[in-house]
């Protein structure tokens, strides 16, 4: 290729087929020629990110908000690296602004509600789980989010319900599975609640076994 666009796109296939140092010498050469683009900075960033580089991801999402401050997206994912890098209050203000940007990413709000759960910031978690529900209602993932919130505030029915309902959309979710074994645990169920567990540290185990890991 001899031209920005085409290096670009040639970048985008490499990562697609996860070859992403070779991606990264593409989105390198195509940010050398011309004026750079935000895309190609947020597109350089996810593949450092997809090899654990999380450190030159945020330099690159930090120059991808710099060109384009408005893109949700570019938040969003900076945010995911944040998360990796364990600095979650980090994590928190950058879902915070994908929000005001895009209020209606349920998405968005179960991320946030998540950290701030792992954080002890429970009733500003369950709200933006609720919000979440709200926009998406029956969705799993965030049914799982506001079961931890309850789990951690002490209301074991109430996670209770929520990893009942998340495991009845999802029945191999593993997070609910878990967190069902503690609620019934915390509400004296010892079969049961070992049992759910003894289920998820199976099903993790073999999700392992194909490259997926938490």
């Amino acid at each position: 290729p001899s031209d920005k666009d085409a290096f670009y796109n040639r970048g985008l296939a490499y990562a697609a087929l996860e070859k992403h140092d070779r991606a990264i010498e593409d989105y390198d050469r195509s940010l050398r020629l011309g004026l750079p683009e935000a895309t190609t900075f947020h597109s350089r960033g996810l593949s450092h990110a997809a090899m654990g580089r999380h450190d030159k991801a945020i330099e690159d999402y930090d120059d991808a908000i710099h060109l384009e401050p408005t893109n949700p997206i570019f938040y969003i994912d900076r945010a995911d690296s944040w998360v990796a890098r364990n600095q979650r209050e980090r994590a928190i203000d950058d879902y915070s602004q994908a929000i005001r940007l895009d209020p209606k990413d349920a998405a968005t709000w179960n991320s946030r509600c998540w950290e701030r759960a792992i954080l002890g910031q429970l009733d500003q978690a369950l709200a933006d789980c609720e919000e979440s529900l709200r926009l998406k209602p029956d969705a799993a993932y965030t049914l799982d989010s506001r079961g931890l919130v309850h789990l951690k505030a002490g209301r074991f029915d109430a996670a209770l319900a929520d990893y009942e309902a998340a495991l009845k959309l999802d029945p191999e979710m593993v997070g609910a599975l878990y967190g069902r074994g503690i609620a019934r645990l915390r509400k004296g169920d010892k079969e049961g609640g070992e049992a759910d567990i003894a289920t998820a540290i199976k099903l993790q185990a073999e999700m392992a076994k194909y490259g997926v890991t938490p």
